[in-house]
């Protein structure tokens, strides 16, 4: 779209930062353009 290029963090890693952020990773859902949505939980 913009000619940048973009990378994922990935599963692993987001979890890394929400936990340190002080969430929990409940899961995760994807969107018909296989977009992710991370689900997330104030611990």
């Amino acid at each position: 779209m913009t000619g940048l290029e973009s990378a994922s963090l990935g599963l692993d890693e987001y979890a890394r930062e929400l936990e340190a952020a002080g969430f929990e990773l409940d899961g995760f859902r994807l969107d018909e353009g296989e977009n992710h949505y991370y689900l997330a939980t104030r611990r």
